[in-house]
């Protein structure tokens, strides 16, 4: 934002000469109506960035710093709005009092359309931060299940190698097994090896571990 200009207030101050008869109460009135919809602006280009993030959640990597910096900032920038909206509230619901110095009964109506700008900018800023922290849980769990995915796949993987280990160890052994001397045992070995190894394979791959 490049801040208020003043010739926005001439503008609108020679655009309406009957409410500029409030004096202060007017040009207070420009004030504070021009920084609501400057915030509802900026909130309107947040609110485009956080869908845009919550529709990336599931295409982009769990573990993307990218989106994490985003959301981060995100969330800085959202906090920075709430401290400047929230203020706001008070401010108009003491010029609308009637033992206020600057009260005027005509501008009432305008500054109720302000405070509504102001509380409709406040509910949708603890919107986006509930959707940001969603988003955020939604990346975390994301994270989880990959790693998840990992470990039974790792897991899997050991135990089909431990099969033909367990069995070539056993027939490494100085011990009479049937076939250790000759050349079927070998080959029956190979075989065990084999179809262990496939079965394992098979009933990983079935239960999706794999």
């Amino acid at each position: 934002d490049d801040g208020i200009k003043p010739d926005d207030f001439v503008e609108r101050w020679d655009a309406e000469p009957a409410l500029a008869e409030c004096g202060v109460s007017f040009l207070l009135y420009g004030i504070l109506d021009y920084l609501a919809n400057s915030q509802l602006d900026a909130l309107q280009m947040l609110d485009e960035r956080v869908d845009t993030l919550e529709e990336s959640v599931f295409t982009e990597s769990p573990t993307s710093t990218a989106m994490q910096r985003q959301l981060m900032r995100m969330h800085r920038s959202l906090a920075l709005m709430r401290r400047k909206v929230i203020p706001m509230e008070p401010v108009l619901n003491s010029v609308m009092r009637r033992d206020t110095p600057i009260y005027e009964p005509r501008m009432t109506p305008y500054y109720q359309d302000v405070l509504d700008h102001v509380l409709y900018a406040a509910d949708q800023i603890e919107g986006m931060r509930d959707l940001i922290a969603t988003i955020r849980d939604t990346q975390l769990n994301l994270q989880g299940n990959r790693m998840n995915m990992i470990m039974k796949q790792v897991t899997s993987w050991a135990a089909i190698v431990a099969v033909p280990t367990l069995i070539t160890g056993i027939y490494g052994q100085n011990v009479p097994f049937p076939g250790v001397d000759q050349p079927w045992g070998a080959w029956l070995s190979t075989v065990a090896i084999v179809l262990a190894s496939v079965g394992l394979y098979a009933s990983f791959k079935k239960k999706d571990w794999l």
